[in-house]
């Protein structure tokens, strides 16, 4: 009883460890794991102590149902509302969900519920090598869904669960006094392999189920107007602190902007709980880096959190996310001294390949493409600056450079984004205020524009450089670290960031390799320069339709659709089969359990096969009779006569049956016997033949 206790804790352990993993922290795995565990380990105790295991299941029934009263009254959620929402409430949550009471309460009363089953089974015999895979089971699959399958992504526990149950079914379902394993035990622990190799290998082939798709999480929208305007203030409070960040030296994101008026940008943006099932609609990049910071804030303020990139996970509760653009706002707004983790994924440039890659177009880029009354004068200015360039990525570069040439950072220079802003900013003449010169608001709302307008999917974002380095490795981002900087789509890449503004000292930014490689394909191509055109000049030229992209065939799906359709056909055969031999084999063990009976019940099952059934009048001598009169001459005879003598003793003695060896070698005697008046044909299906188990 001891090692079977011992196995049920561990593979319990192990699936409420695996369901701990959809919450963040160790205090949600402790809470979990010992919800699950110590319930068999109370009715372990009790039944030491000679109590009644229902008595004290009873009793702990009873105490997790007052616990859960109790806590769910404290937190003020209800104790009806915390059951009926738990699941909506878990499906809407950020992944991990966070450690608070009404998150975490659900995935431990569900471990202590499966706890408190395998208790009662656990001390049963011959019913706890069943519960404490199903429990473990069934945790297993929750967290699963919970984390999309990020809590065991490479199978890992999965093993250890399958290597865990089957050691268990072979070395603790033996008859008693045999070290042998016991065959019926090998071949369900062989079937039970087999299941799982072959959901393994059908289950990547289909489409993932994702439970958040059922559930509608809350939406909200800000009415917070554009942060653009706040860089020149910021610029100019050049040394008051705003963050200290810990980790990695990345641009910090505060909000992305992709609606544009034609006087101002705003973002119309929906915010949902990190972890909703919402996808962007424009997909991520192949290539994604992720990093994970230490933030406290400072002197910034704001709904919004600042971000290196989409958030995976948020050590704080109450926030929600763009899923288009990865902005995240903080319920309440920033404050001082607020501190937070953040885990970010981000898209990757560190490939030449960037520079033959295409946009996107359709309704998903189109939000991303709108100039509203573009001025022909911008539109021109755009041709002029990309008209060498052959590819979307050299249109960019082009445009960056254009932009950044001939002008300097300024943060008293005017603000704004319109049209008519962004006419002076780019062609205004020498005398006239605000031309050539503006802050980062200026130069990404310019890049961004004139990008649109040779239909390169663009939005600007406000954010920060990565700050000072301290000697711990903090990085202190101050006002003069405000910046801009637009962003631009292209397919397979994600959003790449481009920087037309010029570092503050006036002097331009460094150029990456790529894109230095780029601009020097474009000036070999061309040595023409960018000539500004004259606000007042010629009528406005018809523009030239830009050519659409040629979408690439896609490649053959026939072999993939073949291996799912034959996966499947082999699946659906399979599977009953293989339930029909572990219901066999369950059935054989539980006769080898029920002593002489089990061994005649074992015969009676063997004569069904052979195609001549019993009827329940028959007496086990006479049956014994007719069966070895079909039997060659030898042992076999005799053993089936014993078998049913024992049989008759055991049902109509006065003491209880007792184990007897020698009843189950002369079931062996008599297999091999039968099997051996049989054509092998016929024996074939006998390990998959279900007629055995519809004998009662």
């Amino acid at each position: 009883m001891i090692s079977r206790i011992a196995w049920a804790v561990l593979v319990v352990g192990l699936g409420s460890f695996h369901l701990s993993q959809a919450w963040a922290g160790w205090q949600a795995a402790l809470v979990i794991i010992l919800a699950a565990v110590v319930p068999i380990g109370l009715v372990a105790l009790g039944e030491r102590l000679k109590v009644k295991p229902g008595a004290v299941v009873a009793v702990l029934a009873a105490a997790v149902t007052l616990g859960t009263y109790l806590l769910t009254t404290a937190a003020d959620t209800g104790f009806v509302t915390t059951l009926r929402d738990a699941v909506p409430r878990l499906l809407t949550a950020p992944r991990p969900a966070p450690p608070i009471l009404e998150m975490v309460l659900p995935g431990a009363l569900l471990a202590a519920v499966l706890g408190l089953v395998v208790a009662a089974r656990i001390v049963r015999e011959g019913r706890s090598l069943v519960a404490p895979p199903a429990a473990a089971a069934v945790m297993y699959v929750a967290a699963a869904l919970l984390t999309d399958g990020s809590s065991d992504r490479y199978g890992l526990l999965a093993v250890g669960l399958l290597v865990l149950t089957v050691a268990g079914w072979l070395l603790l379902d033996r008859p008693a006094g045999r070290r042998q394993v016991a065959l019926g035990s090998a071949v369900t622990a062989l079937a039970v392999c087999g299941c799982v190799a072959l959901v393994a290998a059908v289950v990547p082939l289909a489409g993932a189920f994702e439970p958040r798709r059922l559930v509608n999480p809350p939406s909200q929208r800000l009415s917070e107007p554009s942060p653009l305007p706040r860089l020149a203030a910021w610029a100019l409070q050049g040394d008051v602190e705003l963050m200290r960040v810990q980790g990695e030296p990345r641009p910090m994101r505060l909000v992305a902007l992709s609606d544009f008026t034609g006087a101002y940008w705003r973002t119309t943006a929906v915010y949902r709980p990190l972890g909703a099932n919402e996808q962007a609609a424009l997909p991520p990049g192949d290539r994604r880096v992720s990093s994970t910071l230490n933030v406290l804030v400072s002197g910034l303020d704001g709904p919004w959190l600042p971000t290196a990139g989409e958030p995976t996970s948020v050590s704080l509760a109450d926030i929600a996310v763009d899923p288009n653009s990865g902005s995240t706002v903080v319920t309440g707004g920033l404050r001082a001294g607020m501190r937070y983790q953040i885990t970010c994924d981000g898209d990757d440039t560190a490939s030449d390949d960037i520079a033959t890659a295409t946009t996107a177009d359709g309704p998903a880029a189109e939000p991303y493409l709108s100039t509203p009354s573009l001025p022909w004068q911008l539109e021109e200015y755009a041709r002029q600056a990309t008209h060498t360039a052959s590819t979307a990525y050299e249109q960019a570069v082009a445009l960056e450079h254009a932009v950044r040439s001939g002008r300097k950072l300024d943060p008293s220079a005017p603000t704004g984004s319109s049209y008519a802003r962004l006419t002076t900013f780019l062609l205004g003449g020498p005398n006239e205020l605000g031309a050539q010169a503006g802050t980062a608001e200026q130069f990404a709302a310019a890049f961004a524009v004139l990008a649109r307008a040779v239909r390169l999917p663009t939005r600007v974002v406000v954010g920060f450089h990565p700050g000072d380095r301290a000697a711990d490795g903090t990085f202190t981002v101050r006002g003069r670290h405000a910046t801009a900087w637009p962003e631009i789509y292209f397919d397979g890449w994600g959003w790449q960031r481009f920087q037309p503004a010029p570092v503050n000292d006036g002097t331009g930014s460094a150029v990456d390799p790529i894109r230095q490689k780029v601009l020097t394909q474009l000036a070999e191509r061309s040595t023409a320069t960018i000539t500004p055109v004259p606000a007042q000049s010629a009528p406005r030229p018809e523009p030239t339709a830009p050519a659409a992209p040629q979408a690439v065939p896609p490649g053959p799906q026939a072999p993939r659709d073949l291996g799912l359709v034959f996966a499947l056909i082999v699946g659906i055969v399979a599977l009953p089969l293989l339930a029909v031999a572990g219901a066999r084999t369950v059935r054989r063990a539980g006769h080898r359990r029920a002593g002489p009976f089990g061994a005649w019940a074992e015969v009676l099952d063997l004569l069904i096969l052979l195609r001549r059934p019993t009827q329940r009048w028959q007496a086990a001598p006479d049956i014994a009779a007719a069966l070895a009169a079909l039997l060659p001459p030898g042992e076999a005879r005799d053993g089936v006569i014993r078998l049913a003598a024992a049989a008759d003793r055991a049902a109509f003695s006065p003491a209880p049956p007792r184990q007897d060896s020698q009843c189950w070698q002369d079931v062996r005697m008599t297999r091999r016997a039968i099997r051996n008046i049989v054509p092998w044909h016929r024996r074939l299906l006998w390990l998959v033949d279900p007629r055995p188990l519809r004998r009662r």
